[in-house]
Order: C-alpha cells, then structure tokens, then sequence
C-alpha cells in the first residue's frame, strides 16, 4: 500500500509539471501569433501608405496589454531601386524583460524611383 501510495503521488508531480509546462508553451504560442499580427499589420500600414516608409526607433503598439512594442527599418535594397524594410515588435514580459519578439522583413519598390520615372514619362523624358 505505501508503494502504491508513493508511485500515485510521482506521477502527479510528473502529471502537474507536463499541465505546467503546457500552459506555458500556450502562452508562448499566443505572444508570438500575436507578434505575428501586428507585424504584419505594421507592414501593411507602411505598404498602403497609411504610415510612412520611413525608420521609426521603438515606438509604442496598441496591444490588448500595452506591453507591445515595434520598431521600423528602412534601407537600401540588395539593387538599384529596392529597399529594405524591417518591422521588429517585441512583448516586454511583466518583469521589464522581453519574452517575445518577431521580425517579418520584406523588399519593396522604393517610390521615390517609382515617382521620378513617372515624372520623367510626363514630361516627355526632360526635366
């Protein structure tokens, strides 16, 4: 009986760290969905001009916990007339740390090349 006793309570310490380690991974899983989202978001806004194309330092995110923060880069590209954009969004955990961030990163035709061509075409190739 005292066997069958110890090998019940082990098994619900075993039981009680997988619920533990569970609920965790859950969390983490939400943070980085979430993550996932407002990068997508930001970059969105940034593509449909409703943000300009330009760096941003970290800024504050409207989140549902006002935890959230992103930032964004925007440099040359890898060829004439790309660039590089970079939205980064971080989750500061509740003791001041980060315990999530991700970085979505994408090419995109810079307008300013796209602007002088259509210029250029308008006035018939002279400036």
């Amino acid at each position: 009986m005292f066997l069958a006793l110890i090998l019940l309570v082990a098994s619900l310490a075993v039981l009680g760290q997988h619920v533990s380690l569970g609920v965790r991974m859950s969390e983490e899983a939400r943070l980085r969905t979430k993550a996932e989202e407002f990068a997508t978001a930001k970059l969105n806004e940034v593509l449909a001009g409703v943000e300009p194309l330009q760096s941003v330092g970290e800024a504050p995110l409207e989140g549902d916990d006002g935890l959230w923060s992103y930032s964004l880069t925007v440099a040359s590209g890898p060829a004439e007339g790309l660039l590089d954009v970079t939205v980064a969004v971080l989750h500061e955990g509740l003791r001041g740390e980060p315990n999530e961030a991700f970085r979505l990163q994408q090419f995109v035709r810079d307008p300013a090349v796209l602007l002088d061509a259509e210029v250029s075409e308008s006035t018939g190739g002279t400036l």
